[in-house]
């Protein structure tokens, strides 16, 4: 049997209601995951948009390259047909290269390497790159591309890589952004109301526990 609070003897204070906070449920635990689960959010959000930040502004595997201006040749297996890109270095444009040979039949006029749009620009060390267009690789087989052998400066570059890796630099970047975002704000919105409702709730079971064992507080006389 509690001792009733309310009923103190005549002159001496009111003995005020106490419930063991190790009672309340749920468990203060919560509190600490709630309040664990927003730094480990952010942690994994920073995680996250760094792998695909830095997968978006690395460098494509060059599968041929010349400085300076040249010819360049390179395969193309089965299944990596209409892959293929021209990158070029910051110091010129694709201009002034041609597919000069081909494993299919083209016509001299013929434009083998088409601009694309697209947002892909790094910097690697002391040079930089950019996607300039889409080389018409249509079938397999070995490819013979000609850049800048006229008025070329040895600081123009030109490689050969996989072409998705340039078109899909925006969208990686979009990525990036969104997933920090998201995660980000995921886990603090979580976290957060984790704490506020254990808070909530253990608060609640505190005023249930006082009233099943000492009763509601008597109402003051009219």
């Amino acid at each position: 049997m509690y001792p009733n609070p309310h009923s103190a003897p005549y002159g001496a204070p009111p003995t005020v209601a106490t419930v063991d906070g190790r009672e309340l449920r749920p468990k203060a635990r919560w509190f600490w995951f709630g309040g664990l689960t927003i730094p480990l959010s952010i942690a994994l959000a920073i995680g996250v948009f760094a792998s695909i930040f830095f997968t978006a502004v690395r460098l494509p595997e060059f599968a041929a390259e010349v400085d300076g201006g040249g010819t360049m040749s390179f395969e193309v297996a089965e299944g990596e047909e209409d892959a293929w890109g021209l990158y070029v270095s910051h110091s010129t444009t694709g201009d002034a290269c041609e597919v000069t040979s081909a494993p299919y039949a083209f016509a001299e006029w013929d434009q083998l390497i088409t601009p694309v749009d697209n947002e892909y620009r790094v910097s690697s060390g002391d040079s930089g790159w950019s996607l300039y267009g889409e080389i018409d690789t249509r079938e397999p087989g070995e490819y013979v591309v000609e850049c800048g052998v006229t008025g070329a400066s040895a600081e123009d570059r030109y490689a050969v890589a996989d072409l998705e890796h340039g078109t899909s630099f925006g969208g990686k970047l979009v990525l990036a952004f969104g997933s920090f975002l998201g995660i980000g704000l995921l886990g603090f919105v979580g976290g957060l109301v984790i704490i506020i409702v254990t808070a909530v709730r253990r608060a609640d079971h505190r005023s249930r526990l006082i009233r099943e064992r000492w009763g509601p507080a008597p109402r003051p006389r009219a």
